[in-house]
């Protein structure tokens, strides 16, 4: 089973431990994983559901021979890095993760699908 995924990325990691019989194949970008996907040299694209959805909003005449399969186990955790030299954008990112419904953004976010 080959399936496509960010070559050097988190995700190629994960889908080596997640799917060990799985063969995976990396690739530069995401439109790159859609094209082989699309010619029949890769099954499956393994990415971020934001992404996908997204990206299935932007080409609609693809839905119809694509379909995005979240995969409800397993958890894309988001991660801000923030420079030591900017104390004043850390403390703004954390008065907003503080002060802001995270997960409701969230649930809007992946209902765009």
């Amino acid at each position: 089973m080959r399936i496509g995924v960010y070559k050097r990325s988190a995700l190629e990691y994960y889908l080596r431990q997640w799917f060990p019989k799985a063969e995976a194949v990396p690739y530069d970008n995401f439109t790159d994983q859609v094209q082989a996907l699309l010619n029949g040299e890769i099954y499956f694209v393994m990415d971020d559901e934001l992404e996908v959805v997204h990206y299935l909003k932007a080409h609609p005449e693809l839905t119809l021979r694509l379909e995005a399969i979240v995969l409800p186990n397993l958890q894309d955790l988001i991660a801000i890095a923030v420079s030591p030299d900017s104390p004043n954008l850390l403390a703004l990112l954390n008065l907003l993760i503080q002060y802001r419904d995270i997960p409701r953004r969230m649930k809007d976010m992946q209902s765009l699908r």
